[in-house]
Order: structure tokens, then sequence, then C-alpha cells
């Protein structure tokens, strides 16, 4: 920007000379520009100190650019025009409709993003900007409009509208749990064990799910630690190891036959899953997504997470 600085005039000279130009009249470009004659003058002998030559032709009561003028007022046309335009189509971006959603890696990878196709196509004219982070984010600071998070409901500074609950219960792949037979939870105890390092605390671990069910983790061994939940998942899938399957995560699995449950004992965390927004927020298209989603998990329920 400096260089810039060094080889072009004063804008507000440029500003001078562009009205007065248009206007064949200082008088005129003062009127717009709200300035006075005196002014303009002084913008125009700033400018073409600066050229090193005259832009104009003075007469009594008109001026006229000379062949110089009438080059630098098309290059300064163009200019302003293509800033124009741009900035036009900047607003314009700007003004469309748009939505912030912020979710954890898995409910992205597993739920919502197979329904994002349907809000689409219900609201076309939502500009919808998705970010995915197991991280805890501040909405306020980073300009998000809603998330899901799973805990009690109780965040400061947030509304929140329950969305589901969930069902924890073991899963692995079929030649897993044909190499090694799992009949009853303590049978797990015996198996490789696929763990997930969540930052949630709230997130249940296989001690958590053991002490559950009255088993004593205190055994366990054979445990393969990831710190994605999606990573996780595709190492049950290829028979790695025994996982805890969370609703609705792994229904899709279940149901292509990815993954099966080798025993039916089922643990229902009190937490559940909640669509949040920051108290105060005024992007009207926020209840439209909560609407929106809250919609699809009430079918999912119904259907028994299916």
């Amino acid at each position: 920007m400096k260089g810039l600085r060094t080889k072009l005039p004063p804008p507000n000279s440029i500003l001078a000379f562009e009205a007065a130009a248009r206007h064949q009249s200082f008088t005129r470009a003062a009127r717009e520009l709200n300035v006075t004659q005196t002014a303009v003058s002084r913008q125009i002998k700033t400018l073409e100190d600066h050229l090193g030559l005259a832009v104009f032709r003075r007469a009594r009561r008109a001026v006229q650019l000379t062949s110089e003028g009438k080059r630098l007022h098309e290059a300064v046309m163009a200019g302003l025009d293509h800033i124009a335009e741009i900035i036009a189509e900047l607003q314009k971006t700007r003004a469309r409709p748009h939505l912030t959603v912020a979710t954890t890696v898995a409910f992205s990878s597993f739920w919502l993003i197979r329904r994002i196709p349907d809000f689409r196509a219900r609201f076309p004219e939502i500009e919808l900007r998705i970010i995915t982070s197991d991280a805890d984010l501040d909405l306020l600071a980073e300009e998000i409009d809603v998330a899901v998070k799973y805990g009690n409901g109780k965040w400061p500074g947030l509304s929140a509208t329950r969305l589901f609950a969930a069902e924890v219960f073991p899963v692995c792949s079929a030649s897993l749990l044909d190499a090694i037979p799992i009949h009853t939870p303590a049978d797990l105890l015996k198996a490789p064990l696929l763990e997930l390092e969540a930052l949630d605390t709230s997130w249940l671990d296989w001690a958590d799910w053991l002490r559950e069910v009255g088993l004593s983790a205190k055994r366990l061994r054979r445990l393969l630690t990831f710190n994605n939940l999606p990573l996780l998942m595709q190492a049950a899938v290829d028979g790695q190891g025994v996982a805890l399957g969370w609703t609705p995560y792994v229904t899709e699995l279940l149901a292509r036959g990815k993954l099966v449950r080798p025993i039916e004992t089922v643990v229902r965390p009190s937490n559940a899953y909640y669509l949040v927004r920051p108290l105060g927020s005024e992007n009207p298209n926020s209840a439209i997504f909560s609407d929106w989603i809250s919609e699809q998990a009430t079918s999912l329920e119904e259907a028994g997470f299916g």
C-alpha cells in the first residue's frame, strides 16, 4: 500500500477530477461534492502538479479536458466502476440469508451430513456454513448461530432445545464376533476394546459403561484408544475390536451390516443432545434450522433411532 501512495495522487484530487471532468465544470463538481469551487480548483492543481501536466483547459465559464485529461478520465472511470461493481457484489453476498452451524465431528459425520440435502432443498435461499469441532466453542466469539451439544441442557448464555437421548451399547464386526464369542457383558473383559479419548467429560467410556452394568473395569487391559470417533468406528468395522456404539451414530452401520451388536445390554445416559443458540441471537434463520432439526430428531426417535 505504501508503494501505491507514492505512485498515485491524493485520493481527494482524483475524486474532484472525476466530478469536474464529468460535469465539465468546477462549480457543479463542487456542488456535488459539497465543497467550495476553490477547494475543487485546489485539488485539480494538486493532481496536475503530481502529474506534471495539465488535465483541463480553462475557459471563462467552462473547462475542457486535455487529451491527457481524457485518457486519465477513462482510466479513473474504469477503475471506479470496477470498484463499485465489486462493492455491490460483496454487499449482495453479505445480504443473502446465512446460517453458521457448529457440531462435533461425530455428529456431523454420522448424523447431520446425511440430512443436509433435505434442508438445502427446502430452504435453498439460506447459505449454510458448517463448523466441526470437538472443542467447546464460544458461539458468540466464533460467530456461530446454532450448535449441537451433548449434556444436561444447561449452559450459561445459551438457550437449549432437546433433540434426542442416547443409547450406548457394544458393537463390533461379525468376523470379530465369530472369533471371540461374546454372550454376556463379562465376556467383554476378555475382548479387545476400542476406546474414545473424548474431550467431553460427560461422554461414557468403557469404565463408565461397565460400571453401569455392574462390572469392575479394573481388569481392562486390551484397550486401543482413539481421539476421533469416525476413525474408531472404522477400526470396529475392520474387526480390530469392540467399540461403544452411540445412537444415532451407529444406526446406519448396523442397518448395513457393517457392525453387529454382540449383546443386547444397553446403558441410557441421563444426558441428551441439544440444539443450542446464544441468548439474544438475531439471526432469523436460527429458528428455521431449529424447527427443521427438531423435526428430524422427532422422526428419528419415533423410528426407534432407525
